[in-house]
């Protein structure tokens, strides 16, 4: 039950960071910057549930 609360912070982290990464991109479109650093941060949470899985 623990593991699966863990699994599921996670995947709130990766949605929230996506629809940061949205926001960002709508609401100002040249801080292209940001929105590539929130989507290296998903990639980098991706991996790592991966590799614990």
């Amino acid at each position: 039950m623990a593991g699966n609360l863990k699994d599921r912070e996670a995947y709130e982290r990766l949605n929230y960071l996506y629809q940061a990464a949205h926001c960002v991109l709508s609401n100002n479109p040249e801080n292209a910057e940001l929105a590539r650093f929130y989507c290296f941060t998903q990639k980098t949470i991706t991996r790592r549930l991966v590799l614990r899985q």
